[in-house]
């Protein structure tokens, strides 16, 4: 989802620098003042080759910029609050415990086990013996 949101998003701000360049353009081809107001037109490439310049010269940092943005905003959204004393967490104003969560959010069930780590620490709180713990 977030992929073609940031592709939309930036679609869409490429597609306003482009249509600037194509005013910028137009203007000098068709003389947009003139059609508009009927004054006189005169024809100089050289300034609207340079106002195309400067747009692109503007928009290759606000690219960069939005993608670096975007990124980021997407990274902040990403994350899951979960209550630090009751571990449930929050989503959409309401807390859930974290089966539910994962229920609701990932149409997930869960099982439950134990990792080698804590494992590892059961076996020695229980002083079992190294040979006694495969």
């Amino acid at each position: 989802m977030e992929r073609k949101m940031s592709k939309r998003i930036l679609l869409y701000q490429n597609i306003g620098f482009i249509i600037i360049i194509i005013i910028s353009w137009l203007d000098e081809l068709i003389g947009l003042p003139t059609i508009i107001m009927g004054t006189e037109h005169s024809h100089n490439y050289g300034e609207s080759f340079l106002e195309s310049i400067i747009v692109i010269i503007v928009w290759i940092p606000v690219n960069i910029m939005t993608r670096t943005l975007l990124k980021r905003l997407f990274y902040l959204e990403s994350l899951v609050k979960m209550c630090a004393w009751c571990r449930r967490i929050e989503y959409e104003g309401k807390w859930y415990t974290q089966e539910q969560f994962y229920k609701l959010g990932f149409n997930a069930s869960v099982t439950h086990g134990i990792c080698n780590e804590c494992l590892k620490k059961q076996e020695d709180a229980a002083g079992l013996p190294a040979e006694d713990k495969n």
